[in-house]
């Protein structure tokens, strides 16, 4: 899936990587697609029975900001990090999560103040 920020900084990738002109490197086949989804379906049946504790991912892992990081911060750290989401944490606790789709929306309210439209 292509969001809008991935779109937006495709020319940060390195090697330019993100350049959307040739949409069939970006769009699978048809028996792509199944053959993951059989895959897919395979892993997941292997999964009844396990907690959400085995699978997920442990706090010394987990890629956060704290409060005070600047919006700046975590859009570097989401793009780098290939991120959709990220935990704010203060004190060891989550205290709230910051997406992709905030920063964009931030920074669009940004461009129409400034342009006068908000």
């Amino acid at each position: 899936m292509i969001s809008d920020i991935d779109i937006m900084t495709s020319e940060l990738m390195p090697g330019n990587l993100g350049r959307i002109d040739d949409l069939d490197s970006i769009f699978p086949s048809n028996d792509v697609e199944w053959t993951t989804f059989k895959s897919f379906k395979k892993q997941l049946t292997k999964l009844k029975g396990r907690t959400v504790g085995e699978l997920m991912t442990t706090s010394a892992d987990v890629i956060s900001v704290s409060p005070d990081s600047t919006v700046d911060e975590a859009a570097n750290i989401l793009i780098r990090n290939r991120l959709r989401r990220l935990p704010v944490v203060k004190d060891g606790s989550v205290v709230g999560i910051v997406t992709r789709g905030d920063i964009l929306r931030s920074g669009l309210r940004k461009i129409l103040k400034k342009a006068g439209l908000e």
